[in-house]
């Protein structure tokens, strides 16, 4: 799998997963990209959700085999969003670094050859060159 970065709208990629951020803790605590998601494909949503086992830890990944309206084939989900104490920069590349490097590791394990995703700022405000370095450094280190 490439590393290819392009600018636009995430939900109009063709690939073979889409990587949404939530926060693990409980449903409804998604990033902008799922709450699109959502409103783009509603069926595919709610039932999506009802496969989804929370809590998922911050920094793991749940895949999701999908055959429903939207053109994935997967929906991982990362957690990385974190609404509750405070992390410093560091833990919050960390979080990044962990995420993608199980999506990835997911990705390999299950043969799927491309995966979409908008820059895991994770709703930090991180500067985005900094998250979207992270992901390329990630990327590379697990050499997929």
């Amino acid at each position: 799998m490439g590393f290819e970065l392009l600018t636009g709208n995430v939900l109009d990629t063709t690939t073979d997963a889409l990587l949404l951020t939530i926060d693990g803790t409980q449903r409804g605590m998604e990033g902008n990209v799922a709450r699109q998601f959502a409103k783009r494909y509603p069926e595919d949503w709610d039932l999506l959700q009802r496969d989804l086992k929370y809590p998922v830890p911050i920094g793991r990944t749940v895949a999701v085999p999908w055959d429903g309206e939207c053109p994935w084939r997967y929906i991982v989900f990362a957690s990385t969003l974190h609404h509750f104490g405070v992390l410093d920069n560091q833990q919050k590349l960390r979080v990044i670094r962990l995420a993608l490097t199980e999506s990835l590791q997911v990705c390999v394990r299950r043969r799927i050859s491309s995966m979409s995703s908008a820059v895991l700022q994770g709703g930090w405000r991180i500067n985005a060159q900094a998250a979207l370095l992270e992901m390329k450094t990630t990327y590379q280190s697990v050499g997929c």
